[in-house]
């Protein structure tokens, strides 16, 4: 028998900070341990744009265009998460290891590296 994989979720938020407007922005993360959303919220945050310029304690990050902070990683229940997705306003994105980095995708498999801000 196979053993089935166990996928939890989380909702990640940032604060994006660009010239001087700052918004929250929030998205599902969904991955096997709390480890390893993590990781894929700090690259995530790393690669929002393409020219990072300085990253500090792993949830912060600075570019030319401005800046991202990672403040917070939550656990949500099944029923949470249904009604988060039910609402239609979060990406939901899935986290998964490739190497020695994450690899991050959305539920159709596409890159994040792909809808970078």
């Amino acid at each position: 028998m196979q053993k089935a994989e166990v996928s939890m979720n989380w909702l990640a938020s940032f604060t994006v900070r660009v010239t001087e407007t700052e918004i929250d922005t929030h998205h599902i993360i969904s991955a096997d341990s709390e480890q390893l959303a993590e990781r894929g919220v700090q690259e995530m945050g790393r690669t929002w744009w393409e020219m990072l310029e300085e990253e500090v304690d792993g949830c912060c990050w600075r570019f030319p265009e401005g800046e991202v902070s990672y403040f917070s990683l939550v656990p949500l229940a099944d029923v949470e998460t249904r009604i988060l997705l039910d609402l239609k306003f979060l990406d939901r994105w899935c986290v998964t290891v490739s190497q020695e980095t994450p690899r991050i995708c959305d539920v159709y498999g596409c890159h994040w590296s792909y809808f970078r801000r």
